[in-house]
């Protein structure tokens, strides 16, 4: 069940949601508009053409892409810049939201599309007990001004079904995000034994 903008305001108030800063003005009927943050990253290449999600120091030669969380970064002029098409700009917002029982979706804005913007790539979920600014993933189809401060995005609210228990919420990687975006964080979660059994079990299998 999405939250509407009256049940907005009453998760509010009853301290289950937090948005900073907050202005009723930004509450649409079922979501709230949040603006785009002046502090930018992005890769930079040079002789290693691409990245690796699952980059590591003493990773063999075949694996030694670009460490995920060198990158350049940024502040944007309050007269805002232009981004180019064929990269990707981490940003962040300026609102930081903290959701202890709703699940946050965010996801951009019909102007913002318009302007062939995308604000992220497939990550607009977030989890229950998430707190933090949001990163931006953004690219862009053809060259566009953005500038610090214009709304960029809409965040929407998920009512959970039951309360949700400490162990249930949110405590991953991305906690307690600031304002400034946050590169890749390196993958330090095990492979399940399942998923290398049943790889080795695709590995096996014929193809018809």
């Amino acid at each position: 069940m999405i939250l509407t903008r009256a049940a907005i305001q009453k998760a509010i108030k009853a301290k289950t949601l937090a948005i900073t800063p907050f202005d009723e003005s930004c509450l649409g009927p079922n979501s709230y508009d949040v603006h785009l943050g002046p502090h930018f990253a992005a890769y930079q290449f040079s002789d290693i053409p691409f990245t690796d999600p699952q980059y590591h120091p003493d990773a063999p030669p075949y694996r030694a892409g670009i460490d995920p969380r060198h990158m350049v970064h940024w502040t944007m002029p309050a007269e805002g810049e232009v981004l180019w098409p064929r990269r990707l700009y981490l940003a962040a917002t300026l609102e930081r939201t903290t959701c202890l029982a709703t699940v946050p979706w965010l996801d951009g804005c019909s102007t913002i599309a318009r302007h062939g913007i995308s604000i992220h790539v497939c990550a607009g979920r977030g989890d229950v007990g998430f707190d933090g600014h949001w990163t931006l993933e953004i690219t862009v189809v053809e060259p566009v001004r953005v500038t610090p401060g214009m709304r960029i995005a809409q965040v929407s609210f998920f009512q959970t079904d039951g309360w949700p228990t400490h162990d249930e919420k949110y405590q991953g990687r991305y906690q307690d995000q600031g304002p400034f975006p946050v590169p890749p964080r390196p993958e330090t979660k095990a492979v399940p034994k399942v998923v290398l059994d049943a790889l080795q079990e695709t590995y096996r299998a014929r193809r018809p």
